[in-house]
């Protein structure tokens, strides 16, 4: 290495990723007898943001070529098709992020295909087949029972072969019911910002985040004074959330390579 450069940084990444993620576990009710009473619709509405954060954060952590199984113990497709979508919407699409074909795997394990449309339940129970359908009510009715929804719970209005997921149901092998998606990173990738949910009354917050970093940048609170979502230990500070758990854009560990140790010797 020429003597004043510095060497470019390098970052860990991986080959496969598991990325079994936190859900409603609707699908474990023969074994957790406890979910038949304390089932609700909100249960899977709360968690999918937080499943897609994993799941696109795993992507990130993939070297070019490389694979998440992306996989959960619940039936919702809130929790399932809908996060695998929103995943892959996020990180570019389809021509960067494909879903593997899983077909030809296991041909003793008993599989139903990955669902491509579905509906949703609010947490009053109401049945909504598409996202303009919540708009239109928000408009008439206000936010009653919708605040939760948002546009990547729905079917994707682009054609992904979401039936190459696999569903396993409880009947089929005597055990719980499963989700398990194969993803592979086609090439690096650029995250787009975090949809938020459409809540008049909260402000949001600007996500600029590439594969290996990630801005935010203030907002006006309501007070009229900017919030700095950086800073912490003030008692007027934001709340820790998921992001502070799990810090999404993060840069993965550094690699110390040979031309480093090289650097170390020779100072």
């Amino acid at each position: 290495m020429a003597e004043g450069k510095q060497s470019q940084n390098r970052y860990l990444k991986f080959d496969r990723i598991l990325a079994d993620v936190p859900c409603s576990g609707d699908g474990t009710t023969r074994k957790n007898l406890e979910i038949w009473g304390k089932w609700t619709p909100s249960n899977g509405l709360g968690l999918h943001a937080t499943q897609i954060r994993i799941l696109v954060r795993a992507l990130q952590m993939l070297k070019v070529g490389g694979r998440v199984v992306y996989s959960t113990c619940s039936m919702n497709p809130v929790e399932d098709e809908a996060v695998v979508a929103a995943a892959i919407e996020r990180c570019g699409g389809s021509e960067l992020i494909s879903i593997i074909d899983t077909q030809d795997c296991l041909p003793g394990l008993k599989r139903y295909a990955g669902r491509k449309t579905w509906s949703i339940m609010d947490k009053t129970g109401r049945i909504w087949d598409d996202w303009d359908s919540v708009l239109a009510q928000r408009e008439k009715g206000g936010e009653d029972g919708l605040g939760k929804l948002s546009e990547s719970m729905f079917p994707p209005k682009t054609d992904l072969p979401l039936d190459r997921a696999m569903r396993i149901y409880p009947h089929s092998h005597d055990t719980g019911a499963f989700f398990i998606t194969i993803l592979e990173k086609k090439s690096e990738i650029k995250v787009k910002s975090e949809e938020k949910p459409l809540v008049a009354s909260e402000a949001s917050k600007e996500v600029s985040a590439d594969s290996n970093g990630l801005e935010l940048k203030a907002v006006p609170a309501p007070n009229g004074k900017p919030i700095d979502p950086n800073t912490q230990g003030s008692s007027e500070g934001p709340k820790r959330t998921i992001d502070d758990i799990l810090p999404e854009e993060s840069p993965a560990k550094r690699i110390k390579t040979e031309d480093d140790r090289a650097d170390a010797i020779t100072n």
